[in-house]
């Protein structure tokens, strides 16, 4: 029977990410984006393991991990709580003592937080990367061009852009 993760993660890129690893394995997982979903799918669902995000809508991760940790059917369920939240060193603790294992994203792959998952499920490693290496095609990197690509457009043209767009917007905004 193959193995089942639960990554709830409500951005969708990371929630790829992580989950890309596990789907090269064989894993079968299912990605949530809220933690009012997330908590009825971990009933439904069942999983073998959950990675865990502590800012999500509707209901935060730590009140997951809570639940997870008080339901006697769950409690042993590997909580992998993979974060980027700032928290107080005290909640940290508290957290880190609910958590199977805990990471900041910031400083940890996707394939990191996948070999921690198979050793807490006793997967063994060099088969699951075997299978990962023989499943995923080798891409030859196309060798440096002799020279360099011509702009696509001239230098002119981005000189003409307005200089209200080039100093506000969502971008200027958010950087």
């Amino acid at each position: 029977m193959e193995k089942k993760i639960l990554v709830i993660e409500d951005s969708q890129v990371l929630a790829f990410a992580y989950s890309l690893p596990f789907q090269r394995r064989g894993y079968q997982v299912q990605i949530v984006g809220d933690g009012r979903t997330a908590l009825g799918l971990l009933r439904t669902f069942q999983p073998d393991a959950v990675l865990l995000d502590l800012i999500l809508p509707k209901v935060p991760g730590s009140v997951i991990l809570e639940a997870i940790r008080l339901n006697p059917a769950m409690q042993n369920l590997p909580v992998i709580v993979f974060t980027n939240a700032l928290l107080r060193p005290a909640e940290e603790e508290r957290l880190r003592k609910l958590a199977t294992r805990f990471f900041h994203k910031a400083q940890t792959s996707p394939e990191q937080i996948a070999k921690v998952v198979e050793e807490l499920l006793g997967v063994s490693a060099p088969v699951a990367e075997e299978t990962a290496a023989q499943s995923e095609p080798v891409v030859p990197i196309p060798a440096q061009p002799a020279e360099a690509p011509k702009p696509a457009a001239p230098l002119s043209a981005i000189a003409a852009i307005p200089e209200a767009m080039a100093t506000s917007g969502p971008a200027c905004e958010a950087a």
